[in-house]
Order: structure tokens, then sequence, then C-alpha cells
């Protein structure tokens, strides 16, 4: 029941905009099939009676699940480094910019 809560908990949240100010759509693919995603899709994709099903992963009567944990793919984030006039002196240019990484092998 933890995990459904949470799921419930998560997309009413998400309905509400509560998350709206932190997340940024990002788009990916290949540029013929370019995908805007603007949320998290996760939560609106479980089935509440799959996850009742699960057992707990590290002991008999705990109540962390695969469906309680987070996705291999949660979590994007962005930083950006810089004095307060820096913007003003780079005009707009970047320093150094991050693209993603491969995923880590085994």
């Amino acid at each position: 029941d933890f995990a459904c809560e949470s799921v419930r908990r998560a997309q009413a949240a998400m309905e509400r905009g509560d998350f709206a100010a932190e997340i940024t759509a990002v788009s990916g693919g290949r540029a013929a099939s370019k995908t805007l995603v603007e949320r998290d899709e996760t939560p609106f994709k479980l089935d509440m009676a799959r996850i009742r099903s699960l057992k707990p992963a590290f002991r008999q009567d705990g109540t962390v699940t695969a469906a309680s944990s987070s996705g291999i793919a949660d979590g994007a984030a962005a930083l950006v480094l810089a004095t307060e006039d820096a913007p003003l002196r780079w005009r707009g240019h970047r320093l150094r910019w991050a693209s993603g990484w491969p995923p880590s092998p085994g």
C-alpha cells in the first residue's frame, strides 16, 4: 500500500502542477523522430494491482519494492556555475557544455 499511495500522491501532484516550476521539457531521439517529454510518464503507466503483488526487496516485511524505488532512468539535471555578471561578459556564450554520457558498462 505504501508504493500505491506514493504513486497516487505523485499523480495528484503532477495533475495539480506542483512540479511545473522544477521541470523543463526535454526532447530526445533521432532527428526524424524527436520526442518531447514534458512530465514524468512513469506514475501514469503503473498498474496498481501489479504493484501490490510485488515482494519486498530487502526484508520479508519491508516496504521497498521495485515499484517504490527509483527507476533506472529517473532524473536529469543541468547546472550552471557563474558569477552574477558572467552572462554579460560571455555575451550568452557557454564556456563548457555537457550533454549526456553513454551508459556505464556492466
